[in-house]
């Protein structure tokens, strides 16, 4: 089953009306969608690192609005006056929800064995060893958390390109 992840502009356009004339309003528009892109660009290639090494199951992230109702772009709409960029996962997703969320499995790994991912870490490695899951034994999965940490960390470098397009915008209009 597919995933959507969400990524909002923090601000209202709406709330621009009284500071933007009308005539530049477009313009401040396109800055802010292509910052969002931006954001929307690295948050999908660090999803990626997380499913670099895996042979047998593929992830497909992309960014996408197809089904958007408002389109503006590639990927980014305006609904409301809030700029929106949406993430969709396709694949193999409900294996990667479910390392993302940590999960109980039946097995037990080999004395070498280590996983290829790491929690809150935007990579996969080669990990090691053999996992055998005919064995009757509980296991938990540590959540890995990639979505926390991607909001967390992109909730603070989204504010900053989005104040670097204003101030873009500010510049080339003064």
């Amino acid at each position: 089953m597919p995933f959507t992840i969400t990524i909002e502009s923090g601000f209202n356009l709406k709330d621009l009306q009284g500071f933007v004339q009308k005539e530049f309003k477009g313009r401040l528009n396109l800055e802010l969608i292509e910052a969002l892109r931006k954001v929307g660009r690295e948050m999908r290639n660090d999803l990626q690192k997380t499913t670099a090494t895996w042979e047998n199951h593929r992830v497909k992230f992309a960014i996408s609005s197809s089904s958007v109702s408002g389109y503006v772009g590639r990927g980014s709409s305006i609904r409301g006056g809030v700029l929106t960029t949406y993430i969709y996962g396709s694949g193999d997703v409900d294996l990667w929800n479910s390392i993302d969320v940590g999960m109980d499995v039946w097995g037990r790994g080999s004395r070498d064995y280590s996983p290829k991912t790491s929690v809150r870490v935007f990579q996969s490695g080669p990990g090691s060893g053999s996992w055998n899951p005919f064995v009757n034994q509980l296991n938990v999965v540590e959540p890995r958390d990639w979505t926390g940490r991607l909001m967390e960390e992109y909730d603070e470098r989204s504010y900053k390109y989005f104040a670097d397009a204003i101030d873009k915008f500010i510049s080339n209009t003064s």
